[in-house]
């Protein structure tokens, strides 16, 4: 625990032994509230530092309050930018929403500004409560050790993301507030007992059982943090061993995986793929990943779909792919990425009506009568209508095959794109 007051020396050594030098630049999060400003103003004074405030636009006065923010930072001469949530906004599951496009825009303001490092405010007090929200919701170990302090590549963005405060109360950070006269803003929502961590929050200022506070909950999320870390060391042998991942953006495992290690490893390691292969956010709820495994270990297991993948038997094993319904559509051919897995790069100016789209049944068809020899390629079924295929798009719609990147197979002579898979291996945590 940090002495009663959280002072700029505190920051300092916690942002050296998380790798930030002392003149790397860094991006911190500001809502406005007590723990983001006491974040920025301490960063600010040891750090060149840039504020970044995400205006959800869900209430009629955030863009005003985000206004307020950046006067206030202004007087700390601050660097301040605000970004702002466009578009349609979910009618359910709002904040879990807004956390995943806050995040969005935060990192890619720190891509477009070339910082390495972003810093958010969450403290002892916000650890606490995640905790408890988690435990209610039935998570196992990995949901239960709580948030990180460091993740060295959030989402896969290269972007660290940094909590210097989990051994913080939020009181600490309200007294160094206080004793600088500086003021921040309170959020309404915070007071609304319609949010779960609302609830969270009043259930511990009177807990029901001694030893059930913000300091002992902490700890324990610390305690699991440790067993997940040893957990995520058997799991990436496991990988290492026994998943492969195809030129073709599949995954395949053999059969005696599945009885190789204890069940925890197993099931942490096909979640591992799920999300290596279907590029979800978050892992599928853990009873149907139980039901998954248990279908996977029935001699007559003949396929299902979860999480956006489809798992298949695969002779003496089994194959996770892309499920096809959840593939990028038709688009138009150029340089960058197709459906987050593979790198497009035309080697043509002359590309306005071509697309790359998936390798359905119809254009399959055509393509095997273009270049009979395909007949001979072993592809399973599920993984070849997830290939990406060059079209030109005639006036009426239809899709004429043009090339096969990934199969090797050009009409035009000369290839018109060079494609690579975006990652030839299964991410480890």
């Amino acid at each position: 625990m940090v002495d009663r007051d959280y002072t700029v020396d505190h920051l300092d050594a916690w942002l050296l032994n998380a790798g930030v030098g002392p003149d790397d630049k860094v991006a911190v999060a500001v809502s406005g509230g007590a723990d983001s400003l006491a974040l920025a103003f301490l960063a600010a004074a040891c750090r060149p530092t840039l504020a970044i405030t995400v205006d959800h636009c869900l209430r009629p006065d955030s863009g005003a309050e985000a206004e307020t923010v950046t006067s206030m930072l202004a007087d700390q001469n601050i660097a301040h930018q605000i970004v702002r949530w466009s578009g349609a906004k979910p009618t359910g599951n709002i904040q879990a929403v807004a956390r995943r496009e806050r995040y969005r825009l935060l990192t890619d303001v720190c891509r477009e500004q070339g910082i390495s490092f972003l810093l958010t405010g969450h403290h002892m007090d916000d650890q606490a409560e995640t905790l408890i929200l988690r435990l209610a919701r039935g998570s196992g170990l990995y949901g239960l050790a709580g948030m990180p302090a460091v993740t060295p590549d959030y989402a896969g963005t290269g972007i660290a993301l940094l909590r210097p405060f989990l051994r913080t109360r939020k009181e600490q950070l309200i007294a160094f507030l206080q004793r600088h006269d500086l003021d921040w803003i309170e959020d309404p929502s915070n007071e609304n007992k319609a949010f779960d961590r609302v609830k969270v929050r009043q259930f511990l200022k009177e807990p029901p059982l001694e030893g059930l506070d913000i300091l002992r909950l902490s700890e324990t999320a610390d305690r699991l943090r440790r067993s997940r870390q040893a957990i995520t060391f058997y799991v990436n042998q496991w990988l290492d061993t026994y998943a492969r991942m195809e030129p073709q953006h599949y995954v395949s495992i053999p059969s005696e995986a599945l009885n190789s290690a204890p069940d925890e490893i197993v099931l942490r390691g096909i979640i591992a793929i799920l999300h290596a292969v279907a590029d979800a956010e978050y892992a599928p709820r853990f009873e149907k990943l139980e039901r998954l495994y248990a279908a996977m270990r029935d001699i007559d297991f003949a396929g299902v779909t979860l999480a956006g993948c489809k798992i298949e038997p695969l002779g003496d094993g089994f194959l996770f792919a892309r499920e096809p319904s959840a593939i990028s559509p038709a688009t138009p051919l150029g340089d960058g990425v197709w459906d987050n897995r593979f790198v497009v790069s035309a080697q043509t100016n002359s590309v306005a009506d071509l697309v790359i789209m998936p390798l359905a049944d119809d254009l399959w068809g055509q393509a095997r009568a273009q270049w009979p020899d395909l007949k001979d390629i072993m592809v399973p079924t599920v993984v070849r209508r997830g290939l990406p295929v060059v079209c030109r798009l005639a006036e009426n719609g239809d899709a004429e095959v043009v090339e096969l990147p990934t199969l090797g197979k050009c009409s035009t002579g000369t290839p018109i794109v060079t494609l690579s898979c975006l990652s030839n291996a299964i991410p480890k945590k």
